[in-house]
């Protein structure tokens, strides 16, 4: 099992997402995070970063909480 298909596994029991977002285009990329619902999940938080001396790429920090379900 690779990467990509724990996160797939996990994804229905997870409440809060840590997810780092590289901005970048990566043509030999074969393995992805699952796609997600924002119908189900609330950002709470996102922080960029600009590349620098020691990243090659930008990235954002993302932090994303599991909507509560209505009654």
């Amino acid at each position: 099992i690779g990467g990509g298909e724990i996160y797939h596994l996990g994804l229905p029991y997870c409440q809060k997402m840590y997810l780092t977002r590289v901005h970048g285009n990566f043509p030999e990329a074969n393995v992805f995070f699952p796609h997600f619902s924002t119908n189900d999940w609330e950002l709470i938080s996102s922080e960029k970063h600009a590349t620098d001396s020691q990243h090659a790429f930008s990235f954002t920090y993302e932090t994303w909480q599991r909507k509560k379900k209505g009654i």
